[in-house]
C-alpha cells in the first residue's frame, strides 16, 4: 500500500508551474529550482499569463513578477482573480520589493503569498510546496464534497421511489384486513385481528405519505391548501390511537377544554400526524403510572398542548426540534418533534416547548384560526 508520502510525490510530479517575469535571468534562476519537481512554464509578459492560465491545460500555481512593463503582476492577479475559470489558481508574488504596502495589496488581490529577490532557493522551494499541496487538498474536498451531494441525491430518489411504491402492496393487505374485519361469518376473535390489521395498515400508509410530504416541506415545495379543521376530531382520533400503548404503559391520557368547538386552518391530515406524534411520544416520555393531559386555549390562534410528568434532557434541549435528535428511546428515528415543527410551520403555525423537573413537560402547537389573517402565527 502507498505511503502518504509516495501519494504527495505522485501529485508534485505531475503539478505544473507558471513563472511570469519580464526578465529572462529570473526565468531561468526559478525554472532551474523547480524543474525536478514540477512541469514549468514560463511566460515574459501579463498577456502572455493570461492566456496560459485561461487554456485547456492550466497551470496548478502561479510564480507572478510584480514588476512588468505594460501590464503589472497586480493587474494580472487582478484579472486572474475576476475570471471563473482562474480564480481557484494559486498566486504567489515575486517581487524584489519588501515595502508592507505591496505585500498587503498583493494579498488583497487574492494571493496566497509572496517571495522576495533575490530568491532563497529553499524558501521558494518550500512555499511553491506548501501551495502545491494544499491546492489538491482543497480539490479533493472539492471532489468529495460533490460526491456527498450525488449520494445523498441517489438516497432521496430511492427513498422517494421506495416509498411510492411500497403502496401497491400496502392497498392489497389493506383491502384483505377489511374483507377480515367485515366477514361475519368469522368469530368475533378473527374480526377483532382484522380490525387491527386494517388499522396498522392505514397507519403506515399515513406514514408513508407523510414522509412524502415532509420531503417536499423540506423543499419547501408543499402546497398547503387551508380548511377549516375541527381539532377536536383530531385530538379523538389521536387520543383512541394512542390508547393501547397508552394501556400497555399504565399512562392516563386526558383531554381537558372549556372550548365548545375548536377549528383552525389547516390540513387535516397534517394535524392528525402532528398531534398524534406529540401525544404518542408524551406518552412513550411519561413514568409508568403516569398522567398524559391534552388541553387548548385560544392564545395568538388557536393553542393545543400535550404535558406529561417527564423531563426533556439537557443533553438535547437546545437541539429538540433538530434532525435525528433523540435520548432514551432505542429505536427512536429523531423524527417526530422535528416533523411536528415542520408541520406546524407549513400551516403557517408555531411550536415551542417548556421543561422543568418540578413541573414536567409541555409541547404547545398554535396554528391561525379561520378568524385570523394568513400569517405566521408566533408563539408568545
Amino acid at each position: 500500500m502507498a505511503s502518504e508520502t509516495d501519494f504527495w510525490q505522485r501529485y508534485q510530479d505531475q503539478a505544473s508551474v507558471l513563472v511570469v517575469d519580464d526578465v529572462a535571468e529570473n526565468i531561468d534562476i526559478v525554472v532551474g529550482l523547480l524543474r525536478d519537481s514540477y512541469k514549468v512554464r514560463a511566460a515574459t509578459n501579463g498577456k502572455r499569463a493570461l492566456e496560459i492560465a485561461a487554456s485547456e491545460n492550466p497551470p496548478d500555481l502561479i510564480l507572478l513578477d510584480i514588476m512588468m512593463p505594460e501590464m503589472d503582476g497586480m493587474e494580472v492577479c487582478r484579472q486572474l482573480k475576476q475570471s471563473p475559470d482562474t480564480r481557484e489558481i494559486p498566486v504567489i508574488f515575486l517581487t524584489a520589493k519588501g515595502e508592507t504596502a505591496d505585500i498587503v495589496a498583493g494579498f488583497g488581490l487574492g494571493a496566497v503569498d509572496y517571495v522576495t529577490k533575490p530568491i532563497n532557493p529553499a524558501v521558494l522551494k518550500a512555499r511553491v510546496q506548501t501551495h502545491i499541496r494544499l491546492k489538491m487538498a482543497h480539490e479533493e474536498l472539492k471532489r468529495e464534497m460533490e460526491l456527498v451531494i450525488e449520494n445523498a441525491q441517489l438516497r432521496d430518489d430511492v427513498e422517494r421511489i421506495t416509498r411510492h411504491d411500497l403502496k401497491n402492496p400496502l392497498g392489497i393487505i389493506l383491502g384483505y384486513a377489511n374483507f377480515l374485519a367485515e366477514d361475519t361469518e368469522l368469530s368475533d376473535q378473527n374480526r377483532e385481528a382484522g380490525r387491527v390489521m386494517e388499522e396498522s395498515a392505514y397507519n403506515m400508509l399515513d406514514m408513508i405519505n407523510r414522509s412524502l410530504d415532509l420531503y417536499k416541506m423540506e423543499q419547501g415545495t408543499y402546497q398547503l391548501d387551508p380548511q377549516p379543521v375541527d381539532v377536536h376530531k383530531v385530538i379523538n382520533r389521536a387520543m383512541a390511537e394512542v390508547n393501547r400503548l397508552a394501556t400497555l404503559l399504565e399512562i392516563n391520557v386526558v383531554f381537558q377544554s372549556s372550548l365548545r368547538q375548536s377549528v383552525v386552518l389547516g390540513d387535516e391530515l397534517l394535524c392528525h400526524s402532528m398531534i398524534g406524534n406529540l401525544l404518542k411520544n408524551a406518552v412513550e416520555a411519561s413514568p409508568t403510572g403516569g398522567e398524559v393531559l391534552i388541553s387548548e386555549q385560544i392564545a395568538n390562534g388557536l393553542c393545543v398542548s400535550v404535558h406529561n410528568t417527564g423531563v426533556i434532557p439537557d443533553t438535547i434541549r437546545d437541539t429538540f426540534f433538530e434532525k435525528y435528535v433523540t435520548s432514551g428511546k432505542q429505536k427512536g428515528t429523531g423524527l417526530g418533534t422535528y416533523s411536528a415543527k415542520l408541520m406546524a410551520e407549513t400551516q403557517k403555525g408555531s411550536i415551542a416547548f417548556a421543561s422543568t423537573k418540578a413541573d414536567g413537560t409541555t409541547l404547545t402547537v398554535c396554528l391561525p384560526t379561520p378568524e385570523q389573517p394568513a400569517t405566521q402565527v408566533q408563539e408568545e
